[in-house]
């Protein structure tokens, strides 16, 4: 009601200032109050990456029964490209950070596998799967999901293995690639922070 009473460039500039000021008490309170540690936002961005993987495999589980939006996985892609950016910088960083090298191979993995999930989608919405796949895409993609996060485990992965057969040779392709990357990383998974 304030505003209504006051010249038009004076309000302009009084919510400008109030901004700013919401802006600075917000880092304030965040820096000092309650700070988080850079190795603390490393650990949470690194498990980050995998709960991804887990929730690109919901996207794709989803494309299985309906058409799903495309701003969804862009935003899931969005995410995890500058999440792997701020991880792999703090690990360009951090010379001396324990199993550096390895963190960076796991990265690399990461990256890797989270660009067959892409693959995926796009054959699912191209109808590449068959309808009488589907169930067992939905079985691999529960096997999935309980190895990868939040305890790589080898289990299930040569029971997953032998399940890949599907008419497209592209779909087999593709998930084979997948699981050699994320079977890889049980050598990692002393430098896995879960």
């Amino acid at each position: 009601m304030a505003s209504l009473t006051l010249d038009e460039t004076i309000a302009i500039t009084l919510r400008i200032v109030y901004l700013a000021a919401a802006v600075a008490i917000v880092f304030v309170v965040n820096r000092f109050f309650f700070p988080m540690r850079k190795e603390t936002q490393f650990r949470y961005n690194f498990k980050a990456l995998f709960r991804l993987n887990n929730s690109y495999w919901d996207i794709i589980r989803d494309g299985l029964s309906k058409e799903t939006r495309l701003s969804v996985s862009n935003e899931i892609l969005t995410y995890f490209h500058m999440i792997y950016q701020e991880c792999a910088a703090y690990i360009q960083k951090n010379k001396s950070l324990p199993f550096r090298e390895d963190r960076e191979a796991v990265l690399l993995k990461l990256w890797h596998m989270f660009s067959e999930l892409e693959q995926m989608h796009f054959l699912v919405r191209t109808k590449s799967i068959l309808q009488e796949e589907r169930k067992a895409l939905i079985h691999l993609i529960d096997a999935i999901q309980e190895e990868l996060y939040p305890i790589i485990s080898y289990e299930n992965f040569p029971a997953i293995r032998g399940e890949l057969r599907y008419e497209e040779p592209e779909v087999v392709y593709v998930l084979e690639q997948y699981l050699k990357h994320a079977e890889s990383l049980l050598a990692y998974k002393h430098c896995i922070p879960f």
